[in-house]
């Protein structure tokens, strides 16, 4: 990977928050430091929908501003973080929607609810209101992080995250967001996830490890097809920058699966973990669960694709332990067909290959994720993605009225003239 410099990287990071749609075109303003004190920020007041590397201010250790615009008015807790948190290299703060719900209520949003955004988030504080700009807002936020918080919610205001370095910073700040989503969904959905507290965790097991040879032309197909269709759950805000895990099954039997800890939006192909025989890639390390993926591979060699994710409409029904009935549109039910439910321990000890199968190609994890099946990467793909748009629908119904679910007549119909398969 081609070495950024501190401007460059944070152009890239403020791009992205705010196409994201996690700022806007006034609000928010990210940073870093470099090795010799020189702070880099976006400028005040600049849309941050044309900003040009030319817009990137560096602010030298000494006060010297080198730049045509002025620093972020909020420069001063920027600075104040970097002296106190010399671990903080990178900040960034943004006004995402389900962030400021949370600010406005003085309330913080529950980082537990699954294992991923409770790994990221658990290091959260909060900090009082004062004027933005203001010396004193620089103060009070700096000393929550001289505390040891990495994210501290701003009281009527939004949030600020720091990182070792802007990519950390911003997936942290990415899965707060997604964390204040499920549980406003969640609500929506009429269960309060408030006080909720995973206590899900899946250890991956040690394998040996072989070194890959030369790739197939499918091999080399399929790998750029995983790094395609995450970047497209990424894009539509159906799995994070750190979440969702994919696995195709090759020709030969052999696994391709999604590294741990990469960010989904920039994956490439040689990024891609193979496992064959049970043995994991050289060098590599895959996605947690994949040793329970595995296992229903073996259960159901029909299986191509398997997809486990976290997306937050559908998981106000996985949180809150409620049924998810597909029967909306028949759009919908000849995608998904009869969804069922499958407890955590049948993630955890693979027997969830028990529940899943060619009749029931989606299952909802409870209190964890969902995971779908398909014959490619895309029919998997496009379950998750149908299943995502199905529960927005019907949360955003609720807010009207009751659903009228098909019937039974027309599920038979259904039935009879689109294969489940």
């Amino acid at each position: 990977m081609k070495n950024t410099n501190p401007a460059e990287k944070v152009l890239e990071i403020i791009n992205r928050v705010y196409y994201r749609g996690l700022t806007t075109t006034s609000g928010g303003n990210i940073s870093t430091i470099d090795e010799e004190g020189n702070i880099y920020i976006t400028p005040s007041a600049i849309d941050k929908g044309r900003l040009t590397l030319d817009d990137i201010i560096k602010v030298r250790p000494d006060g010297t501003v080198e730049g045509k615009h002025k620093p972020s008015c909020e420069l001063p807790f920027h600075s104040n973080v970097y002296k106190l948190r010399p671990d903080i290299k990178a900040i960034v703060h943004a006004h995402a929607p389900a962030i400021v719900a949370f600010a406005v209520t003085r309330t913080i949003p529950n980082v537990h609810l699954t294992s991923h955004t409770e790994k990221m988030c658990s290091n959260i504080s909060t900090s009082a209101y004062s004027l933005p700009g203001s010396l004193k807002l620089g103060n009070i936020i700096a000393e929550e992080f001289k505390k040891g918080y990495d994210i501290v919610m701003m009281d009527s205001h939004g949030a600020v995250v720091g990182g070792k370095d802007l990519d950390e910073a911003y997936s942290l700040y990415e899965s707060l967001d997604f964390a204040a989503r499920m549980q406003i969904n969640a609500n929506t959905a009429g269960c309060s996830l408030a006080e909720y507290r995973t206590k899900n965790k899946i250890e991956p097991p040690a394998a040996k490890t072989f070194v890959n040879g030369s790739q197939s032309e499918e091999e080399q197909k399929q790998r750029q097809e995983i790094c395609d269709l995450c970047k497209r759950s990424y894009t539509l805000n159906i799995t994070s920058c750190l979440d969702g895990t994919l696995a195709v099954k090759l020709e030969d039997g052999s696994i391709l699966i999604t590294p741990a800890g990469k960010d989904r939006n920039s994956l490439t192909p040689e990024d891609i973990v193979k496992i064959k025989d049970g043995q994991v890639e050289e060098g590599k390390t895959p996605d947690p669960t994949y040793a329970m993926l595995l296992s229903i591979y073996e259960k159901h060699p029909e299986f191509n694709t398997l997809y486990l994710a976290y997306p937050p409409h559908i998981m106000a029904f996985v949180l809150s332990g409620k049924n998810f009935n597909a029967r909306l549109i028949p759009e919908s039910y000849i995608m998904l067909r009869d969804i069922k439910t499958a407890p955590f321990s049948a993630l955890a000890d693979g027997t969830i290959s028990e529940t899943i199968s060619t009749t029931v190609p989606v299952v909802l994890v409870e209190k964890e994720c969902v995971l779908t099946a398909g014959k490619t990467p895309l029919q998997a793909f496009d379950r998750l993605e149908v299943l995502e748009y199905s529960a927005n629908s019907v949360l955003s119904a609720l807010k009207l009225g009751n659903i009228a679910s098909i019937t039974d007549a027309e599920v038979k119909e259904i039935n009879e003239n689109f294969q489940g398969w």
